[in-house]
C-alpha cells in the first residue's frame, strides 16, 4: 500500500534516487509489454527507437488505426502518465523548481529532456517542506460561478476553433478539456476544494458546455454524445493535476497564460494537420456464384427499412444504387438518406472486382436537434470517403463478398474519431452486403 500511495499519491516527497529507479523500472516494464503486444499484432520487433519516437506512426509502424491496438495502448498508458506527471511534479518541488514545468511532460522530446534534467538536479527535504502551499481561503467560494466562467470560456474556444479557424482538432477535443480542467482544478483547490469536489464541478462545466452547444444550435445530440467522453476524461484528468499544482504553487499567472494562449492553438495545429487515409473492410459469405452476385453489386433495388438504432438516430443510411453506363468510366449513384454518392468506376473486372472513386458525397449524418435544421460545420467535408471497392472471391459454397471504403477524418485526434468512423462504415457495409446476399440467393 505504501508503494501504491507513493506512486499515485501527492503527499510523499520524491527525491532524485527513487525518481531515477522508479522511472527506469516503469519505463522498462512499459517497453517490454508494448513490445510483446506489438509482436502479437504484427510479428515484428518493437525497437527502443520506436519506443522513444514522438510520432504515433513511427512509434507503432504498420498498425492500422482502426484495430483494437490503439485503444488498448491508450488504456495501458494512462496509469503511466498519471504516475509520471505526479512524480515529476513532486520531483520539481523537491528540487526547488516550479511544479508548472511538469506541463512539459506532455510535449514530445521536451518531456525526455525534463526527466533527464530531474535525474541530475539535487533536492532537499527542506525545499520540499517549505514548498507546500497553505490554502489561504477557508471553504469554497461560489464554485458554480467558477464553473460558469469556464463554461463561457469553453464555448468561446469552440466558436473560435470551429467558426473562425474552421477546424476540429486535438486542440479543441484534447487541449481545451485538459487546460480548462487544469485551470479550473487549480482555482477550485486554491479555494479549498478536494479532488472529489474538483472532479464534480469540472463534470458540471463540461455537461453545461455541451448542453449550451445544443441549445444554441451549434451542434447536434449525436456528435455531442461522441465528444463528451473524451472531454470529461481529459477535463477531470487535468483537474486532478491542477489540484495537485495548487498544493505546491500560488502562481496564478501560468494557468491564466494557458487560457489566453489556448484560442491560438487551432491556428497552429491546422497548419501542420494532415488527415491520414484509412480503409475499412467488411465481408460476408453468399451462397451464390460470383456471376450471379455481380449484377447485384453493380446496382441494387431499394433496401428494406431498418430499425437499427444508429441509422434511426440520423447516420446516413444506404437506400439503393443505380448506374449510368458500363465498364470503366461509368457513373454509379449510391443513394443514401442524406443524398447521393457519385462514384466514377475505375475498375470493372467482371465478375471479381468493382472499384470506384468518390466524386461527390452527401453529409455523413443528419444531426438530432431541437430545431428543424442546424448548420453544423463538421457535416461539410470533415469526414470524407475517397474511394471504394467490391471484391467477389469464389469459394466452395459460393462467393465471399468483400466491401472496402477508404476514407479520411479531418478531425483530431484522428485515432479517436476513426473508432466511430470504422464502426459506422462497417454498419453501412453490412447493410449493403446483406442486401446483396439476400437478392442474390433469392434469384
Amino acid at each position: 500500500m505504501k508503494t501504491i500511495h507513493f506512486l499515485f499519491g501527492t503527499q510523499d516527497r520524491v527525491a532524485r534516487k527513487p525518481y531515477i529507479l522508479w522511472g527506469l523500472g516503469l519505463m522498462i516494464l512499459k517497453y517490454i509489454v508494448e513490445a510483446l503486444v506489438f509482436y502479437i499484432f504484427t510479428k515484428n520487433i518493437f525497437t527502443p527507437l520506436n519506443f522513444f519516437s514522438p510520432l504515433a506512426g513511427s512509434r507503432f509502424p504498420g498498425m492500422d488505426t482502426h484495430t483494437i491496438f490503439w485503444p488498448l495502448m491508450i488504456a495501458w498508458s494512462v496509469p503511466f502518465i498519471w504516475i509520471g506527471v505526479g512524480m515529476t511534479i513532486r520531483r520539481l518541488v523537491d528540487s526547488g523548481s516550479s511544479p508548472w514545468w511538469s506541463l512539459l511532460f506532455f510535449v514530445p522530446v521536451l518531456n525526455l529532456i525534463l526527466m533527464l534534467c530531474l535525474c541530475f538536479t539535487p533536492g532537499s527535504k527542506t525545499a520540499w517542506e517549505e514548498s507546500v502551499v497553505k490554502v489561504q481561503e477557508s471553504g469554497i467560494h461560489s464554485p458554480l460561478k467558477i464553473s460558469m466562467a469556464f463554461v463561457v470560456f469553453g464555448l468561446l474556444m469552440s466558436y473560435v476553433s470551429v467558426n473562425y479557424f474552421q477546424f476540429y482538432g486535438s486542440s479543441l477535443f484534447m487541449g481545451t478539456p485538459f487546460v480548462v480542467g487544469l485551470t479550473q482544478g487549480f482555482f477550485l483547490a486554491r479555494k479549498g476544494a478536494g479532488a472529489r469536489q474538483v472532479a464534480k464541478y469540472i463534470s458540471v462545466t463540461f455537461l453545461m458546455i455541451h448542453l449550451c452547444l445544443l441549445i444554441f444550435a451549434l451542434e447536434g445530440i449525436f456528435c455531442l454524445a461522441m465528444s463528451l467522453p473524451i472531454s470529461l476524461i481529459l477535463g477531470i484528468l487535468g483537474g486532478v493535476f491542477g489540484q495537485r499544482m495548487a498544493l505546491f504553487s500560488n502562481n496564478k499567472l501560468t494557468p491564466t497564460a494557458l487560457m489566453v494562449l489556448l484560442p491560438l492553438t487551432p491556428m497552429v495545429e491546422k497548419n501542420y494537420f494532415k488527415a491520414e487515409p484509412t480503409v475499412v473492410m467488411s465481408s460476408i459469405e453468399v451462397n451464390a456464384s460470383p456471376e450471379k452476385v455481380w449484377p447485384n453489386v453493380v446496382k441494387f433495388p431499394d433496401l428494406d427499412p431498418t430499425d437499427d438504432f444508429f441509422f434511426r438516430m440520423g447516420i446516413a443510411t444506404p437506400l439503393r444504387a443505380r448506374i449510368e453506363g458500363t465498364g470503366v468510366g461509368a457513373i454509379r449513384h449510391c443513394e443514401f438518406t442524406t443524398g447521393s454518392f457519385v462514384e466514377p468506376i475505375t475498375a470493372w473486372e467482371e465478375p471479381t472486382r468493382l472499384a470506384f472513386d468518390v466524386k461527390e458525397q452527401p453529409a455523413p449524418m443528419k444531426e438530432l436537434t431541437f430545431y428543424e435544421v442546424i448548420d453544423a460545420p463538421h457535416l461539410k467535408g470533415f469526414f470524407r470517403s475517397i474511394k471504394g471497392e467490391f471484391r467477389l472471391v469464389r469459394t466452395e459454397t459460393g462467393t465471399r463478398l468483400e466491401g472496402r471504403t477508404w476514407y479520411e477524418v479531418e478531425m483530431g485526434p484522428q485515432w479517436y474519431w476513426q473508432q466511430f468512423g470504422e464502426f459506422f462504415i462497417h454498419k453501412i457495409h453490412l447493410r449493403v452486403l446483406n442486401h446483396v446476399k439476400k437478392i442474390s440467393e433469392e434469384t
